[in-house]
């Protein structure tokens, strides 16, 4: 399944815009016809992400954007970006009501893991004020989706409206912690830990993974290695990286640059294994600009024409360094 907006960004009219999915069958080939997930009278439902649960229901998660203003150092009263979800238990046949999850104003949605306790994650960044930046915070749910609960802000700190902790992801490490990288304005990921599900987190710390003002993403692979795919420092978001960890991200291969001069830049990157060893890498791509994004995904992997999993002498990763 694919989930985007459409027909238009959240810059459009409220109601003009709503959550769609399609379904393919057959590898990417085909497509079946569009379900619309969620509208909305009063917002630009926007950038939706999705996780198929253990049992078999899909969670869509999205933006349910009104308006963004700064004033002087923080963001004005009537800025809003709710967090939505919806869910299916029929394969995206139907839909449920869409449910809040989280009131204030967030600018993305990156992703969700289930725990092997059956917590259900969303991570993501909101504002807070004086001074104004954004913080990291996760909903939480332990009985499938209803209710959701909030997580402690994880802050780092910074002023301005694009500063801060901002635009997580998280993944679930095998000694049953859960991971978050948090883009930063450092140029390198930060990190927090969770010990019980995602309901309180540690002090984030900086880690030595290069990163440019952006977010990455993480998966765990059939062979029971990360990967994580993003933007490097020192390409910022013209260029998109994918490297694989062995040991839960403390080291890293090489890097393997998987979208060199591409005009309009590839970033916002989900990777997914659809089958051992073949991976899935969808980004935003914006040669016209943010008011005109466009998706796009390549795909990878022995015998898909790009052996992704081989190591690149290109350049190295940073360690994450101190991880226990």
């Amino acid at each position: 399944m694919t989930v985007y907006s459409t027909p238009g960004s959240y810059h459009s009219k409220p109601g003009a815009t709503w959550i769609a999915g399609r379904v393919t069958t057959d590898g990417g080939k085909t497509w079946a016809p569009e379900r619309v997930i969620a509208r909305h009278p009063d917002c630009q439902p926007s950038h939706p992400s999705v996780l198929t649960a253990r049992d078999g229901v899909v969670h869509v998660f999205y933006l349910g954007f009104k308006k963004w203003k700064w004033i002087d150092e923080n963001p004005a009263d009537e800025t809003q970006s709710d967090m939505w979800t919806a869910r299916s238990s029929d394969n995206g046949a139907t839909w449920s009501e869409p449910r809040l999850i989280f009131q204030g104003y967030t600018g993305t949605s990156n992703g969700a893991v289930e725990t092997r306790s059956g917590h259900l994650i969303v991570p993501y960044s909101h504002y807070v004020k004086n001074p104004g930046r954004l913080v990291c915070q996760t909903s939480v749910s332990t009985d499938g989706g209803n209710p959701w609960s909030l997580s402690n802000d994880i802050d780092i700190g910074g002023a301005g409206n694009h500063d801060g902790a901002l635009e997580p992801c998280v993944l679930s490490l095998r000694d049953d912690r859960v991971w978050m990288l948090i883009r930063t304005t450092h140029k390198v990921f930060w990190e927090s830990f969770s010990s019980d599900g995602g309901r309180t987190w540690s002090a984030a710390r900086a880690t030595t993974i290069d990163a440019t003002s952006a977010p990455g993403h993480l998966t765990r692979l059939a062979d029971g290695r990360i990967a994580l795919v993003w933007n490097r420092a020192e390409t910022k978001r013209t260029e998109l990286h994918l490297a694989l960890s062995a040991d839960e991200g403390r080291t890293w291969t090489p890097s393997l640059n998987l979208a060199q001069g591409t005009p309009g830049g590839a970033t916002y990157p989900f990777v997914l294994e659809v089958e051992p060893g073949e991976l899935w890498i969808g980004y935003h791509n914006v040669p016209k600009g943010w008011n005109f994004p466009r998706a796009r995904h390549l795909q990878g992997g022995p015998g898909k024409g790009q052996a992704i999993y081989q190591r690149s002498p290109r350049c190295e990763v940073g360690a994450r360094g101190g991880a226990k």
